[in-house]
């Protein structure tokens, strides 16, 4: 009697059953329909492969590129095979550091370079070693570097120190973009002791705070603007602050209130978007009675004007003081001291008054704090 195969239902016949041709036709059939899915099924698998072939082959296309690189004088030279259309995302080793005047060619060709922000790249934009990405514009004959220019998310009115002058000199702008200076002239000396025996025994005062102002300026790269910061501090014909006065000795005319010390006054500024408030020195003691007196404190600035500006000038010589506050021995310092408290942005403390000497022979007053110009970048 006949079976079936156990897959596809075969007929098998036995061999003592008669021969059936539609047992054999039958298989025939079975077998023939098998085939042809089997064939269906591999058309439709060769056309997926072919299609994601494709895909990929696309994907390889448009994957990062490394670019071969020498440098040769100043100019950095890439190699590579490409398309002469179409934007690519490339990558290559730095061979040497990038300098500004430096140029590229691509196959020979000379491209423009730029960062992504449409700056020019500063010096050491990358340095020997370095895998740099850029993005290749052939079209266009153009190396876009993906860094960062200058343009960076801030709030308003960002700055950026680039130069702190305390000689003169000459300021060049870096780059083209507004400028904060900030000028602040030299502060005035504390006095010395004065003493003349019979006639006055009197103690030094302190110095007056330098003038100070700040101004916006806009520049062109390579601008160039003197700087003077020696007693004046000066931009150019931008902006300019005078010195604080030092102390000084009314020399009287004999009788006792006739001999005074005189603080020293403030200097001013002129051309300035702001002028800061400075403050004169103070008298001391200033009793012309041959009696124990302090020097006096130097002038400064009020609170909150600029992070650049001294909220204390020196401090004038003193003695040690009874609980009533009169002056007594020991002395705790005999001559008056310079600035010496940094301001708020950590800086020297600039144009600050310098503080007077206690009354005792030959004291000396403290010297008055530099004369300073400070360039900012306005970072937009």
């Amino acid at each position: 009697m006949a079976t079936e195969t156990t897959n596809y239902g075969l007929k098998k016949p036995d061999p003592s059953d008669f021969y059936n041709i539609a047992d054999f036709n039958g298989n025939a059939d079975i077998i023939d329909a098998e085939l042809k899915s089997i064939n269906d099924q591999y058309t439709d698998l060769s056309s997926e492969v072919e299609t994601n072939t494709v895909k990929v082959d696309a994907a390889l296309t448009m994957g990062v590129r490394t670019l071969s690189c020498t440098k040769s004088g100043n100019t950095f030279k890439l190699t590579l095979a490409l398309p002469s259309t179409g934007v690519y995302s490339c990558m290559f080793t730095a061979p040497a550091d990038y300098m500004t005047g430096d140029s590229f060619t691509v196959n020979g060709t000379i491209y423009a370079v730029s960062t992504l922000d449409g700056e020019e790249l500063p010096d050491k934009a990358f340095v020997s070693g370095a895998v740099v990405p850029v993005i290749l514009d052939q079209t266009g004959k153009t190396i876009n570097f993906k860094q960062a220019g200058r343009k960076l998310t801030l709030s308003a009115e960002s700055y950026v120190m680039v130069a702190c002058y305390t000689q003169s000199g000459n300021f060049v702008a870096p780059m083209t973009g507004d400028y904060q200076v900030t000028c602040i002239a030299k502060g005035g000396d504390g006095g010395d002791s004065n003493i003349d025996s019979g006639f006055y025994e009197l103690n030094g005062a302190g110095g007056g705070a330098g003038g100070a102002g700040q101004k916006t300026i806009h520049l062109q790269k390579g601008d160039t603007v003197p700087i003077t910061a020696g007693s004046v501090a000066s931009f150019g014909s931008y902006l300019s602050a005078s010195p604080g006065e030092n102390a000084s000795f009314h020399q009287g005319d004999g009788s006792v209130s006739s001999y005074y010390v005189v603080p020293g006054q403030p200097g001013s500024c002129s051309g300035g978007d702001k002028t800061f408030v400075g403050t004169a020195g103070k008298p001391g003691t200033n009793i012309n009675n041959r009696s124990l007196q302090d020097g006096g404190d130097g002038g400064a600035y009020q609170a909150g004007q600029s992070e650049f500006l001294a909220t204390a000038g020196g401090t004038g010589g003193y003695y040690t003081h009874d609980s009533f506050g009169n002056p007594q021995y020991p002395v705790i310092r005999s001559d008056g001291e310079s600035p010496d408290t940094p301001t708020p942005s950590g800086l020297a403390p600039f144009g600050a008054g310098g503080g007077g000497a206690i009354r005792e022979t030959f004291k000396k007053g403290g010297s008055g704090g530099k004369a300073a110009v400070i360039v900012e970048l306005l970072l937009d």
